[in-house]
């Protein structure tokens, strides 16, 4: 089975390493990268290729947004997520202009579950969907701009 490649970005370690630990008992699910900062999740993205990057909104060099904004230009299909504990309507929609599927909120509820990041390759993911509300799990299938569903794939 080909598992799905999965990025994570987050300045604090301890996140990084519960979300790559709940990624992992995942069988469909692999992290084949991590980084800390905006510059080193740049050539993380480049040297590994995921199939998806989930990117904290604050970082130490950078914010999230400007680390896809700058994946996207060096690979315009590259599939980004945004995880943040920040919530402002601004940072929102700059993250869905920057090109992000999704942005979810880290509360405990999401962070019990690795399905909020990531899906298996079964469900489509598209582009441009707002999630629900922090307490509820991300929806089956994001549907892109043009309402046909893309993979991951």
């Amino acid at each position: 089975m080909n598992k799905i490649r999965v990025m994570l970005v987050d300045d604090h370690l301890v996140v990084r390493k519960g979300l790559a630990s709940l990624l992992e008992d995942e069988d469909d699910l692999t992290v084949v990268a991590e980084a800390g900062c905006g510059e080193e999740a740049i050539a993380q993205f480049a040297a590994t290729k995921p199939d998806i990057a989930v990117l904290d909104l604050r970082l130490p060099d950078m914010s999230g947004i400007d680390v896809a904004l700058a994946l996207k230009e060096a690979d315009p299909d590259a599939k980004l997520m945004i995880l943040s504990s920040f919530r402002q309507e601004e940072d929102v929609h700059r993250a869905f202009e920057a090109g992000v599927l999704g942005y979810l909120r880290k509360t405990p509820a999401v962070l019990k579950s690795s399905r909020p990041f990531v899906k298996s390759p079964k469900v489509d993911v598209g582009s441009l969907h707002a999630f629900p509300s922090s307490s509820q799990n991300m929806p089956r299938k994001i549907i892109s701009q043009n309402g046909k569903p893309k993979s991951l794939r």
